[in-house]
């Protein structure tokens, strides 16, 4: 898995900086999913030569302008280069709305099929057989969510040479035992996969925070992950600003993660006061002081985990 940052600034964009948009790219099975949308994403997507049409889900946390005013040239462009398959995009009620009004607005229709789904609470979004979505509300000026996506437990290495010995044929039904099934075959009965697979692989979680100020869903949303992405506005020199405007500092985020018992904490959403690379570091390390495995994002800056 890898997260590619293409924006990392709070509010309007500066001359090195994008607003808000990250980038998640899957390996198992190969996916691109886009959380956020500022206002030059789909430029900086095509700087680093991402496809765009390869980007299959899309998650947006609140409608404030920073985290969505990307979206609608993102889709139309799109459209241009001939999109076929379908896009599902994720987002809190109104985003729906928001998209035909521009649509209207701009005489377009895409020629794709987009599919909006729109949630108001904290819920279970989407499955299917690698990963759950879900969505935790949080405590901003808007709705404001955080995604938790949960990568289900694989299995690796399969023992054919026990299929062999017990005269079972291989068929479609190894994909569901690799999953993590139970099995039925005729004439055979129960397989179970941890008799056939010699290693099983944990699924890392993965959360994607929103705007917010410090609230208990927090907890619930980054318990035991893996990496947590979480906004950072302000210094605690600005805590009264931070709270103001429905925003967490750098030391708020660190002790959310230490609390949830997070594995690893990558800062973004950064105010534009620290541009300069010692004001920056200087925020990095009020959080490090805290929760000492925390990373600050730069735009274009990559993180893999394995």
């Amino acid at each position: 898995m890898k997260l590619l940052f293409l924006g990392t600034v709070a509010g309007a964009t500066t001359r090195d900086r994008n607003s808000s948009c990250l980038l998640l790219t899957l390996d198992s099975p190969m996916q691109n999913w886009l959380f956020d949308c500022g206002e030059r994403s789909h430029y900086y997507l095509q700087q680093k030569r991402i496809k765009l049409n390869s980007i299959s889900k899309i998650f947006i946390t609140h409608m404030h302008s920073d985290h969505i005013l990307g979206l609608m040239p993102l889709l139309c462009a799109m459209s241009v280069r001939k999109r076929k398959d379908d896009l599902l995009l994720f987002g809190p009620k109104g985003i729906s709305d928001f998209i035909e009004m521009n649509l209207k607005a701009f005489y377009t229709e895409l020629n794709f099929n987009l599919i909006i789904k729109e949630h108001e609470s904290s819920q279970l979004i989407y499955e299917d057989d690698f990963f759950t979505i879900s969505t935790h509300e949080l405590l901003h000026r808007c709705p404001s969510f955080a995604f938790r996506i949960e990568q289900k437990d694989q299995f690796t290495r399969f023992n054919t040479e026990r299929l062999k010995a017990e005269n079972i044929d291989v068929g479609s039904w190894v994909k569901e035992l690799k999953l993590g099934k139970k099995v039925i075959l005729p004439e055979i009965g129960e397989l179970k996969p941890q008799d056939y697979f010699q290693n099983q692989v944990k699924g890392k979680i993965i959360t994607v925070f929103g705007d917010t100020q410090p609230n208990p869903n927090e907890i619930i949303a980054s318990k035991n992950a893996d990496v947590v992405v979480h906004e950072a506005t302000f210094r605690e020199d600005l805590i009264e600003s931070a709270r103001k405007y429905g925003h967490s500092t750098a030391m708020d985020t660190a002790k959310m993660a230490k609390e949830a018992e997070v594995k690893w904490l990558i800062l973004t959403h950064i105010s534009a006061r620290y541009s300069q690379q010692e004001l920056r570091e200087a925020l990095l390390q009020e959080a490090k002081s805290i929760f000492p495995n925390t990373d600050l994002a730069d735009d274009f800056r990559e993180f893999y985990l394995g």
